[in-house]
């Protein structure tokens, strides 16, 4: 995991240069995330993997509004109340699952480390 928390919003990549002997090579940087939104009442939790953050939490309610089947949308989870950055879309999808493997408890343990009083944080994007 190469950053937690505290990212201000970014897009696409950024690409620095390395010279290794006369050829130029490009090192891509990525931003990955893991997130857990939850409904209005924060009755329900909901564990997702993006590479758009942003993006990601305006889709969650999307399909609030236009009542899709999917778990966030039926159970209205988009409210954004915790999140990871990763460089690797191999360690998100870990991490992402690694937490869903966890009991509801665990989960709670995590996000009180981040934001203990729940605030919903799309704004701050």
């Amino acid at each position: 995991m190469t950053g937690r928390h505290g990212m201000t919003r970014q897009h696409g990549m950024t690409a620095s240069k390395l010279k290794n002997k006369n050829h130029k090579i490009y090192m891509r940087n990525y931003n990955f995330f893991i997130y857990i939104t939850t409904n209005p009442t924060r009755t329900v939790l909901y564990v997702g993997v993006t590479k758009d953050l942003y993006a990601r939490m305006e889709q969650h309610a999307e399909d609030n509004l236009n009542k899709k089947k999917t778990f966030a949308g039926k159970y209205f989870c988009y409210n954004l109340i915790y999140w990871e950055r990763f460089q690797y879309i191999q360690d998100a999808i870990a991490r992402e699952k690694e937490i869903k493997g966890w009991r509801r408890e665990k989960k709670i343990e995590l996000i009180a480390t981040f934001n203990d009083t729940w605030d919903f944080l799309n704004d701050t994007l």
